[in-house]
């Protein structure tokens, strides 16, 4: 998997898209053709009240098709929202659950933490459905899109009206104000004090996205389900529909690292953000605000710098085409 000159699977990145809505029949072909190691199929969605089940699910788990390239083809999508609290995507063995209820009951921790108990995961699909935040709250929330369907090669899906029951705020505006907006909305979660890492998925199949536009790329030792989802879970991830991102603090810690650090102590940043088209800016965060940013422009842009921090902070890197 090479991607900019730079070979992911042998850097030890591993590629996913978790929102994908295609028969299991065509998932081999897909994950070669978009030369994706992992996606997650889901095989049955509920809409409201309305369970859709519309291919057969194979039988076993995950469907391993090359030695880096495996799929799953049970996930469960509870989408509620003509009014309802919001989107789930359930990964876990013994799916589907059952599912009883309507738009607005039972609460989607009724299901999350069933999932849970299985040893599964729990994706929000994006931030703003109603229930989100008060899941992320509850500890319910694995982890979280922002590289969502919304996306697509050469547009960007604006029309929250018919789906989100909260608003776009004001001076959001067009494609870069949505990228912008759900990322301070998942700012003011991680300035909460939640770790909470991101997932990404193009929902192919029901929107004009391919497979793998928009994913995950993890940080592996040894690719596998188990190996993939756990990295993922503890950040050591980026999420992309293009640029490829690198960020390392003191020579040695990449995404998902915590660390311990005296007040003031300094921390070394060295980030390289990698792609096809022009960079148009490569932005440092810290804590929500930019502290960072390099306008340079080109197929590879370079950002070093020297932080001091004086509170407890989280650092991310963040470009844009």
């Amino acid at each position: 998997m090479a991607h900019y000159g730079v070979d992911m699977n042998q850097a030890g990145s591993y590629s996913g898209d978790l929102h994908v809505h295609r028969c299991p029949d065509d998932m081999e072909a897909i994950l070669r053709a978009e030369d994706l190691n992992f996606a997650s199929t889901i095989t049955t969605h509920v809409w409201g009240d309305d369970v859709r089940r519309p291919w057969k699910t194979p039988d076993t788990f995950v469907v391993q098709v090359a030695p880096t390239k495996l799929y799953t083809a049970n996930s469960q999508e509870i989408e509620r929202i003509q009014g309802g609290p919001g989107a789930i995507i359930l990964l876990a063995p013994e799916l589907p659950l059952l599912f009883d209820g309507d738009e607005h009951y039972p609460p989607s921790s009724s299901v999350t933490r069933l999932v849970h108990e299985q040893g599964g995961y729990v994706e929000a699909d994006k931030p703003f459905w109603l229930d989100t935040f008060v899941n992320v709250a509850l500890g319910e929330i694995d982890f979280i899109k922002l590289n969502c369907n919304h996306f697509y090669p050469k547009s960007v899906d604006t029309d929250l009206a018919k789906w989100s029951v909260w608003p776009q705020e004001m001076g959001y505006i067009g494609g870069r104000g949505l990228a912008l907006w759900l990322m301070n909305l998942y700012y003011r979660m991680l300035n909460a004090g939640f770790q909470l890492p991101l997932s990404a998925g193009s929902a192919n199949g029901v929107m004009p996205a391919p497979v793998g536009l928009n994913r995950v790329y993890v940080q592996l030792e040894s690719f596998s389900y188990e190996n993939f989802l756990a990295a993922m879970k503890a950040g050591r991830s980026f999420t992309s529909s293009g640029p490829i991102l690198e960020l390392v603090i003191d020579e040695k810690h990449g995404p998902g690292a915590r660390l311990s650090q005296a007040r003031g102590e300094a921390l070394h940043v060295e980030a390289t953000v990698k792609s096809k088209g022009n960079i148009e800016t490569v932005e440092l965060i810290v804590n929500g605000k930019i502290v960072k940013k390099v306008t340079q422009g080109g197929s590879e842009v370079r950002l070093i710098t020297d932080l001091s921090l004086d509170e407890g902070s989280w650092i991310a890197l963040r470009a844009f085409e």
